[in-house]
């Protein structure tokens, strides 16, 4: 009798919360199936994705918003780039801004390698980096 009240209440237990599932949490997972977020700028259309860690966020990572720094835009204000043609995906990160170089006088004399296996087994990883930065955005679902 008390094992079939126990798989009566297991059953019911499983019933309520499929009826009303959590929405926080590390076990949550959306079953929105809406497209992808995309927003059209008067630079192009880009498409984001939505977040992982949370739920009403959009991002676009990676939008591009002026020429490079090279050449004689060294130093100079930012130049808006010229308008796109199309859509772009924008789901992953471009390259790292630079930073200013680490030096270590204790590893001086390394070859650049052992250096940076050193390096990121301290700081963690080095990322590649560029002087084309470019912008990640973050934006509530359904912003304008």
């Amino acid at each position: 009798m008390k094992f079939s009240g126990l798989v009566c209440a297991i059953a019911c237990f499983g019933i309520a919360a499929e009826a009303a599932p959590a929405k926080e949490g590390w076990f949550w997972r959306s079953k929105d199936k809406r497209a992808s977020p995309t927003v059209t700028l008067d630079k192009g259309t880009f498409i984001g994705a939505k977040s992982s860690s949370y739920s009403d966020v959009s991002q676009f990572l990676g939008i591009p918003f002026a020429q490079p720094p090279v050449g004689n835009l060294r130093f100079a204000l930012p130049v808006a780039n010229s308008p796109y043609n199309g859509t772009y995906t924008v789901t992953s990160m471009g390259k790292a801004c630079i930073q200013q170089a680490l030096t270590l006088p204790l590893l001086s004399g390394l070859a650049a390698d052992v250096i940076d296996d050193i390096v990121n087994s301290i700081f963690g990883a080095v990322y590649p980096d560029d002087e084309d930065c470019e912008l990640p955005i973050f934006a509530p679902h359904a912003s304008t």
